[in-house]
């Protein structure tokens, strides 16, 4: 330690390089890559050359310009229903959570620990045409007797914005907390309170409004994570559904042999057990790299820290079509062979980003004065981070790597493009669902669901015991 103590301005720049170098290889250089592909000209039988070949671009707007238009409208309604409806969520959270707020913050991430695919699935047998959506809707005369909501645009931004709530929620919520009444909110900050006499031969009328508009919101917010865990009720539901054909979408009876032959489907039990394989190293691996950048950004100022946040930033914005196919053209160009790591090295590189956010969230509020207090007393800058600092940012750490493992045993975009002829289970529940999908798939997933949802308790009952042991 006394390398460090005398030569402290390397510290941010030792503690950013493992971090920084993986993004820089695996994310900044493929994108350098497909830039370069992108400007060549030429054909399959006789090759392809750089030469400056911006027309590729405006050959492929007018080529498909059909597609992008209809992308970008599905986003920007997406988006701007996402933003709508989160926003009165993450406001009573911020301001109503009280001691609820992280278990509330929990359910908002839920679906993260549900694969992506799997949650398809069963907003597909939400929105079937025997569903009870749409005898609903009929019943009413809101969808015609022939009418339906599958492979339809509203199914899709139903979708779409489903899938984009909880990223627009978190944010939206610590920005309303940091911008409270008196910067405070959460009932944390200083409050005083009078007495105010009631006005009396108040109406029943009023009263009934005043209980409505105090409620509203609750009610709102009540319905936005039932909402949000409607799939995942499916999904749990119909795993104990007993389908007479190979389809999972509509219920035919209760039984336990899903659950007790999860393992029945032929390359089901090879596909989940690469994909746990995977997200274990990747996650611990990217919370790592991300802890010890997040440090870096959130306790040093230094050179080209601006620029350093924006390389953590652009995997988040960056589509992971984009992503996966820039890696793949950077192991195709280097003859790279497909498989597990190439999955495994792609996982780690978009997890970074998500275990920078999650740890520099917990660092921005931490108390330094704790350290300073530590150090008075005699421990030097390793038994400070050892005995004060890693303790107290230890659930941060947790939360990032099961943040981080959740994403990668969910991905299948990134993993479609680099995995080869490896199976994981994402590409495996594709290829089942295109001739139907069997239950022990909704088995694995709500057995996913409920091992992450445990652990992800337990680290909110870990903090809440060390804030009443802190209390005392």
């Amino acid at each position: 330690m006394s390398f460090f103590h005398r030569h402290r301005g390397l510290t941010p720049y030792l503690l950013l390089a493992p971090g920084v170098l993986w993004l820089a290889v695996f994310f900044v250089v493929p994108l350098g890559f497909l830039a370069y592909q992108s400007l060549q000209s030429g054909n399959i039988d006789f090759g392809y050359a750089f030469t400056w070949s911006w027309g590729n671009y405006w050959h492929a707007v007018r080529d498909y310009r059909a597609q992008f238009v209809r992308s970008l409208e599905y986003a920007g309604i997406a988006t701007l229903l996402a933003l709508v409806i989160s926003y009165p969520v993450a406001y009573w959270i911020a301001f109503r959570g009280g001691r609820w707020k992280n278990l509330l913050l929990l359910f908002i991430v839920a679906p993260f620990f549900v694969t992506y695919l799997i949650r398809t699935l069963a907003w597909e047998t939400i929105l079937s045409d025997n569903g009870f959506v749409v005898h609903t809707l009929q019943s009413l005369h809101l969808l015609g007797s022939d009418g339906r909501l599958l492979a339809t645009s509203t199914a899709v931004v139903t979708g779409i914005t489903y899938n984009f709530l909880p990223f627009m929620a978190l944010p939206r919520r610590f920005r309303v907390r940091a911008c409270g009444r008196n910067g405070t909110a959460d009932g944390d900050g200083n409050m005083s309170s009078v007495a105010v006499a009631a006005p009396r031969g108040r109406s029943a009328l009023a009263s009934t409004l005043g209980f409505v508009r105090h409620h509203l919101l609750t009610v709102y917010s009540l319905l936005f994570f039932a909402y949000l865990l409607l799939p995942i009720a499916v999904v749990v539901v119909f795993s104990f559904n007993h389908p007479t054909g190979k389809f999972n979408y509509t219920w035919q009876g209760f039984t336990w042999d899903n659950w007790r032959y999860w393992d029945g489907v032929p390359g089901i039990r090879s596909a989940l057990v690469l994909s746990l394989e995977i997200a274990l190293v990747a996650s611990l691996v990217a919370t790592m790299l991300g802890t010890a950048i997040a440090l870096a950004l959130v306790r040093y100022g230094f050179r080209g820290r601006a620029t350093t946040n924006i390389l953590i930033f652009l995997p988040l914005s960056s589509p992971e079509i984009v992503l996966g196919a820039s890696l793949l053209t950077l192991f195709l160009n280097l003859n790279v062979v497909f498989g597990f790591w190439t999955i495994l090295i792609a996982h780690i590189m978009f997890c970074i980003s998500f275990s920078v956010v999650t740890v520099k969230a917990r660092l921005v509020g931490f108390d330094r004065h704790l350290e300073e207090a530590a150090m008075d007393l005699g421990a030097n800058e390793w038994a400070t981070f050892q005995k004060v600092t890693l303790p107290l940012i230890a659930p941060a750490i947790l939360a990032a790597l099961l943040l981080c493992f959740a994403i990668s045993i969910d991905d299948f975009v990134v993993t479609y493009f680099n995995s080869g002829s490896r199976v994981t289970f994402p590409l495996f529940v594709w290829g089942a669902a295109r001739i139907g999908a069997p239950p022990q798939v909704n088995v694995i997933g709500t057995a996913i669901f409920v091992i992450a949802v445990t652990l992800m308790l337990a680290n909110i009952v870990l903090q809440r015991v060390r804030t009443a042991k802190g209390a005392v």
